[in-house]
């Protein structure tokens, strides 16, 4: 389903592919996973970031932790895709601290000591 993206970024019309098209075919690829079960933000993070840039689009993948789980045997973490600012895939939670996010030419931006909370 994601990959008739790849192979013409702009579906033969002339036109980019539209974001939710794009998300949607992402989350019913990653239904039934058999690695990473327990991981879908990263699955579906991962694969949106990727055919929304090969179509076209700017999104940025971002990268977060929950501040509560830290004091936790194992942190809980949490990955999304924004597109111009909106968050299109996997909403963060009130309560992340954003780690670090990759803009869609794949530049790191680390948010460092003054970590952005997502509130």
């Amino acid at each position: 389903m994601v990959a008739r993206y790849v192979a013409t970024p702009t579906g033969g019309t002339g036109a980019r592919p539209p974001v939710a098209s794009i998300v949607r075919a992402v989350k019913r690829s990653t239904k039934g996973p058999w690695f990473m079960r327990r991981r879908r933000c990263l699955r579906e993070g991962l694969l949106a970031y990727r055919f929304l840039g090969l179509a076209g689009h700017a999104p940025t993948i971002h990268f977060a932790v929950d501040r509560t789980s830290l004091d936790e045997d194992v942190a809980s973490g949490h990955c999304w895709v924004t597109v111009d600012g909106r968050t299109v895939i996997n909403p963060p939670s009130p309560g992340m601290v954003e780690v670090v996010a990759y803009d869609p030419d794949g530049t790191a931006r680390r948010s460092g000591r003054g970590a952005r909370s997502v509130d």
